[in-house]
Order: structure tokens, then sequence, then C-alpha cells
């Protein structure tokens, strides 16, 4: 309830913030986006979510020409909203453009340094995790663009899609529950449950994802596991998976 009134007064004041960014400051104005974000997340991951995360991009742009913001807390919205590329919108039948875009995307995402986004934080010792849950985002974006784009499994090869999920499936599994960085490995473990068809992964992710809400009550892990049943009973009727994309 505490929370509910807090999104509603958040919501509230909010316009009038934005028409004094320079008198309250733009980190506030960042963390209040930030919490409208999570509170939609906690109650279901639904896409009631997306306008709040709209909404922190176009504050993120305004505040870097108009005010200073707080280093830290930039950063952390940066890497807490994990924002893909929204590929819904592409609608063509020549399969050779489709596969440039795709291509495009993938590029993109292979070419983020891992290892200095790794490095950014003051703190050694969590360096190696932190690369590691990296290296999960990279591989899951790289799947993610793959089943957008099915023409461009003929670029890439069904062999490397293959290797590719392995690869994905060992990074997992070294990041146990007590690691500083398994709660940030929801998403990847959804994308590699998106492959997963036989009993024995299916299991292995399901597993994964309940003892993820236990690191982080959030609804909308609930609501991935969900998801997940229902592509899988696809499945069983033989359906494919760029058949719901």
């Amino acid at each position: 309830m505490d929370a509910l009134m807090a999104k509603q007064k958040t919501l509230q004041l909010m316009p009038s913030a934005l028409h004094n960014i320079n008198t309250i400051g733009g980190d506030i104005l960042l963390a209040a986006a930030v919490f409208l974000v999570n509170v939609e997340l906690l109650e279901s991951g639904t896409r009631c979510w997306k306008p709040h995360l709209e909404g922190a991009a176009r504050i993120m742009s305004l505040v870097q020409t108009l005010t200073p913001v707080d280093e830290p807390l930039r950063d952390y919205i940066m890497s807490d909203c994990i924002v893909t590329n929204d590929t819904e919108d592409y609608y063509s039948d020549d399969d050779d453009i489709l596969s440039s875009t795709g291509m495009a995307l993938l590029e993109r995402a292979q070419n983020v340094d891992l290892a200095a986004w790794a490095c950014r934080l003051d703190k050694p010792d969590t360096i190696a995790s932190r690369y590691m849950a990296a290296s999960a985002h990279q591989m899951a974006t790289c799947l993610y663009v793959m089943q957008s784009f099915p023409s461009l499994l003929r670029w890439v090869g069904d062999g490397a899609y293959d290797a590719l999920i392995d690869r994905l499936y060992n990074t997992l599994s070294q990041i146990p529950d007590p690691d500083p960085n398994f709660k940030a490995t929801i998403w990847p473990t959804f994308i590699i449950g998106t492959t997963a068809w036989t009993v024995e992964k299916q299991n292995w992710v399901i597993d994964r994802l309940r003892r993820l809400t236990v690191a982080i009550c959030w609804g909308f892990v609930y609501t991935a596991i969900d998801t997940l049943q229902a592509l899988w009973r696809l499945d069983e009727r033989n359906y494919q998976i760029d058949d719901i994309l």
C-alpha cells in the first residue's frame, strides 16, 4: 500500500518537477523515473513499465545538457534499465534488408567492451562477477537478435547459433546463487529458456528462475516463468519460436 501511494504521489508531482528541473535537480528526477519503472516490474512485469523507462531516457538526455547529474546514479540507471532495440517495427519482405539490419544489431552487441564495463566500478573483488554477468547479457542479446530476424540464421549458420546457446548455458551455470550478480541474470535465463526444448533444460531454467524469485521478489520473474511455460506448450503443438515473436 505504501508503494502504491508513493507511486501515485510521484506521478502527480512529476509534471511540475520537470518544469523546475534546474531547481530540483536531474538526479532526483532520474531516481523518481527509475522508481516508477521498478514499481511496475514489482507489480507484474507487464509493459506498463515501458512509458516510465522511455521517460527516464528522455530525462537522461535532458539533464546531460541542462544540469549536472550524479555520475554513479547515472551509471546505475544505465545498468539497471536494460534497453534493448525494438525490432517489432521492421516489416519487410526483403530478406536481405532484414538480414542486414539484424547483422548490424548483432555486431553492435558483440562490439561492447565487457572488460571496460566490468572495471568501471572501484570494486576489484567484483570485476570477475560483473564480467561474467555482462557476458551472459551479451550472448542473450545476440540470441534475441537472431530469434527476431530468422533470416539472419542463414548468414550466421545453425552451428554458430547452437554454439551460442551452449556458451550462454555454461556461463549462467558459472553464476551461482551466492554470486553478487546472480540476480542480474534474470533476462539471460529467460532467453536461454526460449531455446530449451528438452524437459531437462526446461526444468533447469524454471528452477533457476524460481531461485531468482528468492533473490529478487519481483512480479516480472513470475511473468517470465508463465511466458516460458506457455511457449513450451506451444512447441508441443508444433509451433516455432518465430510464430509468436
